[in-house]
């Protein structure tokens, strides 16, 4: 399942997989990034992930991860709360920046993949909280 109108396109003729797409809109946002709103989310709401892999602009280590985006933060949160496991996905450049929206805490994170040029006591900081980090 994806909000993401370039990965619902990326992944179309793959016969092995089959795909879900959000309904609902994307006014607020570049309209080839994501498909947000209450009726995405009412999608959403209606499965259970066992994985979901989301990205963030604003990662900071008192109020977590935020987003730009009101519409795009509440998505992101909807996803989290039907997962199993939330892999967030983030280089360098995220951390440190808060939005004006809020996604949600770190604690909500089990896994952080990030480049090697991530500050140390960043990735310290989600270590000690109990946090998988991958730098790749």
């Amino acid at each position: 399942m994806t909000n993401s109108i370039e990965i619902a396109h990326r992944l179309t003729g793959h016969k092995d997989l089959s795909i879900v797409v959000c309904g609902g809109t994307t006014g607020e946002i570049n309209p080839v990034a994501s498909i947000v709103g209450p009726l995405a989310e009412m999608l959403v709401n209606q499965f259970r992930a066992n994985i979901c892999f989301i990205g963030t602009s604003g990662i900071d280590l008192k109020q977590g991860i935020t987003d730009p985006y009101l519409s795009a933060a509440s998505m992101k949160n909807t996803m989290i709360q039907k997962s199993s496991y939330v892999v967030l996905v983030a280089d360098h450049s995220k951390f440190g920046q808060i939005n004006k929206a809020s996604v949600c805490g770190l604690d909500q994170v089990h896994h952080l993949i990030t480049d090697h040029e991530t500050p140390k006591h960043y990735l310290d900081h989600f270590q000690k909280l109990g946090i998988a980090v991958t730098v790749v």
